[in-house]
């Protein structure tokens, strides 16, 4: 099931996602274009994949896939349409 994080909205928006207990977590957004963004930070940095590659949600990388039992800032930038923020847990993960 997918739960809103951030409300469709044009303006630039922040929110907190403490992943908790759950192994990952799926983060979305919907209606980016071209250069808007969303970032995720753990401990005020930008996360980052294993080749040291910064993962945010863009227009082409509209889904990805967090590490659970984290804290995350999640940034919207401003966008040119409503454009909201999504987390999911996929089917079949449990807890730690």
């Amino acid at each position: 099931m997918r739960v809103p994080l951030i409300a469709p909205t044009t303006g630039s928006a922040t929110a907190e996602l403490n992943t908790g207990a759950v192994r990952s977590v799926t983060l979305s957004a919907d209606n980016l274009a071209t250069t808007e963004e969303v970032d995720i930070l753990l401990d005020g940095k930008a996360i980052t994949d294993d080749t040291g590659t910064v993962k945010k949600l863009t227009a082409s990388i509209p889904a990805i896939v967090i590490e659970g039992g984290n804290v995350y800032s999640v940034l919207k930038d401003a966008t040119a349409g409503s454009c909201g923020v999504y987390f999911s847990v996929p089917p079949g993960v449990g807890a730690h």
